[in-house]
């Protein structure tokens, strides 16, 4: 697909899904990808990758996985930065409970010629059991050299001291771990703009299903 303006696109539940998008100049290209399958067995597969072919392009890409039972997720994410003043934004947020296993593999690569870009990549992973697994390959491809460009990653289990700081104020623990769980995936839902979208995606997460 072509973008010549602002295009914004959500994909909720989608398994399987191939995406390139090619950015003329100054477009803003915002993706949001949600894989919400607390018990379930599936397996979901997202790539994308955008091309930014025109000079100050923005490139925002969201995605979030909250699985549990067997389930297996994968998301790849490349954004190529051909030329400069470009923006781009890579944020990755998965979730994993009993035997879920997730992948995440981001790419941004920024061209000899794509000077002044401003790249910023984060993943961050929330485990949940002891069989849970999680499978991060984030890359930064940097031939410029007046650019600022990071990336992070981190996978961790829920703050024990937090848990007990809100159970000491009346918070049961099933109450305590959906709502730090739910602080942790903010950052996925909250740039959405569109409020009955945030309260659907919500709603998946917190009923029938809990932590």
């Amino acid at each position: 697909m072509v973008v010549t303006g602002t295009y914004r696109q959500v994909y909720i539940g989608e398994n399987d899904l191939d995406l390139v998008f090619d950015q003329q100049e100054g477009s803003v290209l915002r993706l949001f990808f949600y894989t919400i399958d607390p018990h379930g067995s599936s397996s979901s597969r997202i790539h994308v990758v955008c091309n930014q072919n025109g000079t100050g392009c923005t490139t925002e890409i969201y995605s979030l996985a909250y699985a549990g039972g067997d389930s297996r997720c994968s998301v790849e994410a490349t954004v190529n930065h051909r030329v400069g003043g470009g923006i781009s934004r890579l944020v990755s947020r998965f979730v994993l409970k009993d035997n879920a296993i997730g992948s995440y593999a981001g790419q941004v690569i920024l061209a000899p010629n794509a000077q002044q870009v401003d790249a910023q990549q984060g993943n961050r992973n929330l485990l949940l059991s002891d069989n849970a697994q999680m499978r991060v390959r984030p890359v930064l491809e940097i031939y410029a050299d007046d650019v600022k460009a990071s990336h992070g990653t981190s996978t961790g289990q829920l703050d024990e001291d937090a848990l007990f700081y809100m159970r000491q104020r009346g918070i049961d623990r099933p109450q305590a771990e959906q709502m730090l769980t739910e602080a942790f995936m903010a950052e996925c839902i909250t740039p959405l703009d569109d409020e009955k979208q945030r309260e659907e995606i919500l709603q998946m997460i917190r009923s029938p299903h809990r932590v």
